[in-house]
């Protein structure tokens, strides 16, 4: 059974103490945290969705635009701006139209929201502890990368000392 993340995204940037992903403009941290997920995948299983929420208007030419929102799909995350009702509002309704809210995780640390999704069956998991998973699973790979090549740089160390010594 898959799981749903529904992420408040300037909640989440806002709450870096990194500053990994609250550097530079608007633009610029919303595509940080899009690439931190890309790379990082948080979710855990591809099937295992994201979708980020965000207020104001997509400078994405591409962008779906329903009626109160525009939404795309960058590297297999949803991305949706509200355009008429706030962010806040548009993730409370996302989940209360879900068939199942226990299979949703909503990422935030709006008191608002978690107050008004109460009586779901939603999960919510705090702005700090997703950072903290986002970026340490980042490192973890990261270091596997490292420790791989620095491996492969021992191998071809003792292939030159077997021809040269």
């Amino acid at each position: 059974m898959s799981i749903a993340y529904i992420l408040d995204g300037y909640n989440i940037i806002k709450s870096d103490n990194t500053g990994k992903l609250n550097t530079g403009s608007l633009e610029q941290q919303r595509n940080s945290l899009i690439e931190f997920i890309t790379k990082a995948r948080p979710q855990g299983s591809l099937n295992n969705k994201i979708t980020i929420v965000f207020d104001g208007l997509s400078s994405n030419e591409d962008a779906f635009w329903g009626g109160n929102y525009n939404k795309s799909v960058i590297n297999g995350i949803t991305v949706i701006f509200s355009l008429v009702e706030n962010a806040d509002r548009l993730i409370e309704r996302t989940v209360s139209e879900h068939k199942n809210t226990s299979n949703i995780v909503v990422v935030t640390d709006d008191k608002g929201i978690r107050h008004n999704l109460g009586r779901t069956n939603a999960r919510f998991m705090s702005t700090a502890d997703f950072c903290n998973k986002l970026f340490k699973k980042n490192i973890n790979n990261y270091q596997a990368k490292s420790q791989a090549e620095l491996d492969n740089m021992d191998k071809i160390n003792e292939e030159f000392k077997k021809k040269w010594l």
